[in-house]
C-alpha cells in the first residue's frame, strides 16, 4: 500500500452555496477583503455574485483585477504590496485557474520577504505561512481551490513554474455551480478538458495512491457522462454540477498523487504563448495517453470502465486502447483542437520545448513511463 500525504480545505459545495461567503469571511474574523480576479469577470457581472454578500456581511472590499491568464509573477509581487498597503486581512480568488493560483501567490508572498521568483520550483523556502485566503472557482476545470501549489509564469525567461508549500492550502474552497451556468461552450470544453487530463495524470502517474485513485475514477466517470451535456447546454444545472464535482475531486487526486509528462510539456507551450492551458492538455492528451499506455494498460483499461465501456476478456492493452479512443472522441465531440499548427506553435519552437519539459524532473519522474528528450520531441512532432 503506497503512502500519501492529503490536506484539504474545508469545502462548502452546492448551488447557491456562495451566499455563505459573508458568513464564513465573519467566521474567519476578517474584516477587509482582497478580491483576486480578472477583468472578464468584472465585464460578465460576475463579481456582483460575490460582492453583494460580503456587503450584506459588512466586508470592506478591495478588487484587485489585474490577473491574467497564465498569472505573471510581476503580477502576484505588485498584488502583495497592495494588500498590505490597503490593510486587508483576507484574501479571495474569484475565478479561473489564474485568479485562484494569484491568490495563492499574493497570500503567501504577502509573508514572505522578496519576490515569488526566488521561490519558483523550491529554489528558496517559504519561511511564513500565508495569510488566510478562500478560494471561489468559476470554472469546472483546475481544481486550484484544493491543491497546495501555484502555476506562475516567468515571463523574462518564457517559462512557467510551480510554487509548492504544504501550508498554502485554502481556509476554504466554496464550490457553487451556479458560477458556471453562463459560461461558453469553448470555455466550458476547455476548462472540462483540464479536468479531465488531471483526472487521468493523476490515475496513472507512479505517486498514485488508494485516496487518489478513488477520486480520480469518480472524476472520470462525472466527465464521461456530464462534460457534453454541459458544452451542449449550459444552463443544465444537473451537468454543470456534476462537472464541477469532477474537477474538485480531480483537484483532490492531484493533490494526493502528482501529474506527469503531459503538464511538463503544457507548461513549457504556456509559458512561450499565451494559449488556454486546458485547451494545451485536451490537445496533448490524446498522444501522452498513447506513449504511457505500455506502461500501466491495466490502469488504462480502468480508465475505459469508468467512459462505460465493457471491456470483459479483452487485453489489457486493448481494452486501454477504448479508453484513448473514448477520450478523443470526447474532445473532438466538444471542439478541441488536435494539431499544434492550428493554434499558432512553429514546428522550429518543438525541440526547445521540448528541452524545457525535460527540466521538470518531478513531473517526468511522476510519469509511469520514462520520457528521454528525444521521445518528447516525437510525442510534439505527432501532435503537430
Amino acid at each position: 500500500m503506497r503512502a500519501f500525504r492529503l490536506r484539504l480545505p474545508q469545502i462548502v459545495f452546492g448551488i447557491g452555496s456562495l451566499k455563505t461567503i459573508g458568513d464564513e469571511c465573519r467566521r474567519l474574523k476578517a474584516k477587509k477583503i482582497f478580491i483576486s480576479t480578472d477583468k472578464g469577470i468584472v465585464k460578465a457581472g460576475l463579481l456582483d455574485e460575490i460582492v453583494s454578500p460580503l456587503k450584506g456581511a459588512g466586508m470592506d472590499i478591495f478588487v484587485y483585477d489585474k490577473v491574467e491568464p497564465n498569472p505573471k509573477a510581476e503580477i502576484i509581487d505588485g498584488g502583495a504590496k497592495i494588500y498590505h498597503k490597503e490593510r486587508c486581512d483576507l484574501i479571495i480568488g474569484f475565478g479561473g485557474g489564474s485568479s485562484m493560483d494569484t491568490a495563492k501567490g499574493i497570500a503567501i508572498m504577502s509573508r514572505n520577504e522578496g519576490s515569488i521568483l526566488d521561490y519558483q520550483s523550491g529554489q528558496k523556502q517559504f519561511t511564513n505561512a500565508p495569510s488566510p485566503f478562500i478560494e471561489v472557482p468559476t470554472t469546472a476545470g483546475t481544481g486550484s481551490e484544493v491543491t497546495c501549489s501555484a502555476v506562475i509564469t516567468n515571463d523574462k525567461l518564457g517559462k512557467k513554474f510551480v510554487v509548492y508549500d504544504p501550508n498554502l492550502i485554502a481556509s476554504l474552497a466554496i464550490v457553487d455551480p451556479k458560477l458556471t451556468l453562463n459560461l461558453p461552450p469553448k470555455f466550458t470544453a476547455e476548462t472540462g478538458a483540464d479536468a479531465l487530463s488531471h483526472a487521468i495524470e493523476a490515475y496513472v502517474c507512479t505517486w498514485s495512491n488508494q485516496i487518489s485513485n478513488m477520486f480520480s475514477l469518480k472524476a472520470l466517470e462525472l466527465i464521461a457522462n456530464n462534460l457534453e451535456k454541459a458544452f451542449a447546454n449550459g444552463k443544465n444545472v444537473e451537468a454543470r454540477s456534476n462537472m464541477m464535482l469532477a474537477s474538485t475531486l480531480a483537484g483532490m487526486a492531484i493533490a494526493s498523487s502528482g501529474l506527469g509528462i503531459l503538464h511538463s510539456i503544457v507548461h513549457a507551450i504556456g509559458g512561450r504563448h499565451d494559449l488556454s492551458h486546458g485547451m494545451l492538455c485536451g490537445l496533448l492528451l490524446p498522444r501522452i495517453m498513447e506513449f504511457n499506455l505500455v506502461a500501466e494498460p491495466s490502469k488504462f483499461a480502468d480508465i475505459a470502465r469508468a467512459f462505460g465501456f465493457g471491456v470483459c476478456g479483452l487485453p489489457e492493452i486493448d481494452a486501454g486502447k477504448k479508453a484513448i479512443d473514448a477520450v478523443k472522441s470526447l474532445l473532438k465531440e466538444v471542439k478541441i483542437p488536435e494539431r499544434l499548427r492550428e493554434i499558432g506553435v512553429s514546428k522550429k519552437e518543438l525541440q526547445e520545448i521540448a528541452m524545457d519539459a525535460a527540466e521538470d524532473k518531478i513531473l517526468l519522474e511522476m510519469n509511469p513511463r520514462k520520457a528521454s528528450v528525444e521521445e518528447i520531441i516525437e510525442i510534439l512532432e505527432r501532435s503537430f
